[in-house]
């Protein structure tokens, strides 16, 4: 019951905290989607099934990474190997 409270803590933290809309509205999904399973789960079983648990689980990780994911625009450019595609030339080349 506590990892349920506290998904839905950094849900609302990541709706306050955040200043990209992406990660507001994630936030903001992912609160919708544990309260609304925990409504469901009040009068019914609905955990027990195990689609309904993996989904459960997806919204509370959901919930951490609208909080602690990190949205700058800034990217790393990519090195001469990298833009080459020598990484995976030699990863092919070397299982064959």
């Amino acid at each position: 019951m506590m990892m349920v409270l506290a998904a839905a803590w950094h849900a609302i933290a990541a709706m306050c905290l955040r200043r990209n809309r992406m990660m507001i509205g994630m936030g903001f999904t992912t609160f919708m989607g544990i309260l609304a399973i925990m409504i469901h789960s009040s009068v019914d079983f609905n955990l027990q099934i195990p689609s309904n648990a993996a989904y459960f689980v997806v919204m509370m990780a959901l919930a951490l990474i609208a909080r602690y994911c990190p949205s700058g625009t800034s990217r790393r450019p990519l090195s001469e190997k990298d833009k080459s595609g020598a990484f995976f030339g030699e990863w092919a080349a070397g299982s064959r």
